[in-house]
């Protein structure tokens, strides 16, 4: 599998992401909350979108969640292929996820990446 982060991975849309924070479920994996969300499957979509959100209120500055969201979208792009794997082993839906970081300060990549992981196998 490639190691990519195509927009098509996205989750995009008001209603769809209304949709996961009211009907999928969490569990907080420090540094996140992960929300997710199984959908019936679709030929044209991905088995996963992924959505990646830093609260403005912790972090004021637009470069400081930026630099966060971009920190998660590469941890999550290098081992997405665990996800894929589950995904495909049972064959039923596609899979809808929140990243939602919640910790009061920047953590560094190799921080955010094993936690990534960590968060990865609880789902998986």
């Amino acid at each position: 599998m490639r190691q990519t982060f195509k927009k098509h991975e996205r989750l995009h849309g008001k209603k769809t992401i209304d949709h996961l924070f009211l009907h999928g479920t969490s569990f907080f994996s420090h540094p996140f909350v992960v929300y997710h969300q199984t959908v019936p499957m679709t030929g044209a979509s991905p088995l996963c979108v992924v959505l990646f959100s830093v609260s403005k209120k912790k972090f004021p500055h637009a470069t400081q969640r930026n630099l966060l969201k971009r920190r998660m979208r590469e941890a999550f792009r290098k081992n997405k292929q665990l996800i894929y794997n589950k995904i495909a082993e049972l064959q039923t839906n596609d899979l809808h996820l929140a990243f939602i970081y919640t910790h009061n300060a920047i953590l560094d990549y190799a921080r955010i990446e094993k936690k990534m992981m960590e968060s990865i196998a609880q789902y998986s």
